[in-house]
């Protein structure tokens, strides 16, 4: 049965409130889907690998595959356009880091190649024999002659050999580009060219079929960035994140931002509401761009709440398969399941942040409905159930006070979100404010007290402050949140970053080294 990813995002944005609960749902697709392997030879081609991105096949092309040929007047008798849709940026640059093979290689079963036989006969019909050839059969790759088909009398046999540098394989130049490889042989090319006894040229002795060509090679997955809060993606663009990892791991990347649920609402502990809609949106993106990039698996760096959103992207994709259309085969759709290799999470406040308890009590969950996700009793609740699956995970944590005298200065509220002057006027402040609740307080929640009051016991609205610090804290999110899931890893705890800088040029370099030695960033 086929769904679509939008309907199956549909259906997430319904179950948005039972999924952090631990309700099990029902499994949507199971792996890929492509066209089935058509044709004689023995040797499928999803024997060597499933086809897509890094794969690509052509297994149907009516009176070139599967067609038993003799040499005739063209040139190659085989004659295949390949179309390659994975998307690597700087081919260059990425195979001198390694986030691309140095090689590809090109598959051909091909049928009753009599590479090792020798004729005797007379072509010409005058009686005198003439010079004849074992079957060579040439193969050319984009116009370049590579090697020749092994193979023997009437059986079928896998040419596995070929090799050509990866600088010889055509990419698209930009994402939802597509480029063409072609893959020509030339048919029983001695015997094409041979001069008979009576003068004349070529005698047809050998035939062969080709069941089906592929083309593969290796790349590493693109990153996709998951914005903060307000779903801006300018921080993370003007950041120079994406060039570093480009410039140093050659991989390409994307930043995704998001939409803000406004209005009021009762928050209720454990559901995610806003960190629904937001992994909903972050799927279809996922799938959407998957055609553009030829591959549906990614690592994904969330900044702040973009963290939290990649977290539950990750518990969905662990409860139920999606699959992204990656590209097509001979005009037919391929389709690969969704996966989030890596989640690097830049202070993301996982259990919770206390400035958003604050802004709870303060605004009455008015400001926007955001907020009630990122409250500390949601995450007690949430934590308990979200479950990463194959993803790993690496989280960083930050204190601002980088002197340790439990006061922000102005070159320690430089880069962050509130900063430390506007218009001449003096904000360090508000930083200050900020630190001094998080490094109090580990949550700040409505309750009630009972006071006496005219002789009777009654209960009054009351402000509860849980008080277990010191917590140092980037301003917005303690370090021991952004460090507080327990199946990380590796986490880091940063000295002298704020909310804002704790994606700096500093600390993306310490990620890159904790991408490449623990998540899998750049691997093929």
């Amino acid at each position: 049965m086929e769904r679509t990813i939008s309907l199956q995002c549909m259906r997430l944005g319904m179950l948005a409130t039972t999924l952090i609960m631990g309700l099990g749902s029902q499994q949507l697709l199971a792996g890929a889907e492509y066209p089935s392997h058509y044709g004689a030879s023995p040797i499928s081609f999803d024997a060597i690998a499933i086809p897509g991105g890094e794969f690509n096949v052509s297994d149907r092309q009516a009176g070139i595959l599967d067609n038993y040929m003799f040499f005739d007047s063209r040139q190659y008798q085989v004659n295949l356009s390949i179309q390659n849709n994975r998307y690597v940026s700087d081919v260059a640059q990425a195979v001198s880091v390694g986030s691309l093979s140095d090689t590809a290689k090109i598959y051909i079963p091909a049928y009753d190649v009599d590479a090792y036989t020798t004729p005797v006969g007379d072509c010409d019909g005058d009686d005198i024999p003439d010079t004849l050839h074992p079957e060579v059969n040439e193969v050319y790759f984009n116009g370049e002659l590579i090697g020749e088909l092994a193979g023997n009398n009437s059986i079928w046999k896998f040419n596995a050999e070929f090799e050509v540098p990866i600088e010889k394989v055509n990419f698209p130049s930009a994402p939802g580009g597509t480029a063409t490889n072609t893959v020509q042989v030339a048919i029983d090319v001695k015997n094409k060219n041979t001069v008979l006894s009576s003068g004349a040229v070529g005698c047809r002795v050998w035939a062969t079929s080709i069941d089906w060509v592929g083309i593969k090679f290796e790349a590493t997955e693109p990153v996709y960035f998951l914005t903060g809060l307000f779903g801006v993606p300018t921080a993370l663009e003007n950041s120079g994140y994406r060039e570093k990892l480009e410039a140093e791991l050659g991989l390409y990347s994307k930043v995704v931002g998001h939409s803000i649920l406004t209005g009021s609402r009762t928050c209720s502990p454990g559901t995610l509401v806003a960190v629904a809609d937001h992994a909903t949106n972050f799927l279809a993106q996922i799938a959407q761009d998957a055609t553009n990039t030829g591959t549906a698996e990614i690592h994904a760096i969330g900044h702040s709440m973009g963290g939290l959103d990649g977290r539950l992207v990750s518990h969905m994709l662990n409860l139920d398969e999606y699959l992204a259309q990656v590209g097509t085969m001979d005009g037919q759709p391929i389709r690969h399941p969704i996966k989030v290799n890596s989640l690097l999470t830049h202070g993301s406040p996982h259990l919770g942040t206390v400035i958003a308890d604050y802004s709870a009590i303060a605004f009455g969950n008015t400001l926007f409905a955001d907020m009630c996700d990122l409250q500390t009793n949601t995450w007690e609740v949430a934590n308990k159930y979200l479950e990463l699956g194959e993803t790993k995970l690496v989280t960083i944590g930050a204190d601002a006070d980088g002197d340790g005298n439990q006061v922000i200065d102005a070159a320690e509220a430089t880069g962050n979100q509130v900063p430390p002057d506007m218009n001449g006027v003096d904000l360090t402040w508000a930083s200050n404010y900020l630190y001094g609740q998080l490094f109090t307080y580990d949550s700040i929640r409505s309750g009630y007290r009972t006071v006496e009051l005219f002789g009777e016991t009654i209960e009054i609205p009351w402000v509860i402050r849980d008080a277990s610090g010191p917590n140092p804290n980037d301003t917005f999110v303690s370090d021991e949140s952004a460090n507080g899931v327990g199946t990380a890893v590796s986490t880091m705890s940063l000295v002298g970053k704020n909310h804002g800088t704790i994606i700096d040029d500093e600390t993306q370099t310490r990620a890159l080294a904790v991408g490449k030695s623990s998540l899998g960033w750049g691997d093929l």
